[in-house]
């Protein structure tokens, strides 16, 4: 007597294979929309990574450039001072 009560129930349920169908057709565009939008937020962020080290490595260049020259121009204040063309013409002082 169960059994034919959720036989019955079963049948008077709307759920033909069209619907069925819908229903995992609905699920399948939901999981293929998340991942479009996942693999464009994974895009975004490797193109932001890719910008700031790449700034990040122009930053490195220009400290290392500043340092070499700041090192070069203490050596240079060190030694002797500059001397120009002129300087056979006029004393040292």
């Amino acid at each position: 007597m169960d059994t034919t009560r959720r036989i019955k129930r079963y049948a008077n349920e709307n759920v033909t294979p069209v619907n069925r169908r819908s229903v995992y057709e609905s699920k399948i565009g939901g999981l293929e929309r998340s991942l479009s939008r996942e693999r464009y937020e994974k895009d975004r962020l490797r193109n932001q990574y890719t910008a700031v080290a790449s700034q990040l490595d122009q930053a490195l260049k220009q400290l290392d450039l500043s340092r070499s020259a700041s090192s070069y121009a203490l050596a240079r204040s060190a030694s002797q001072p500059r001397t120009s063309v002129f300087s056979s013409f006029f004393p040292h002082y």
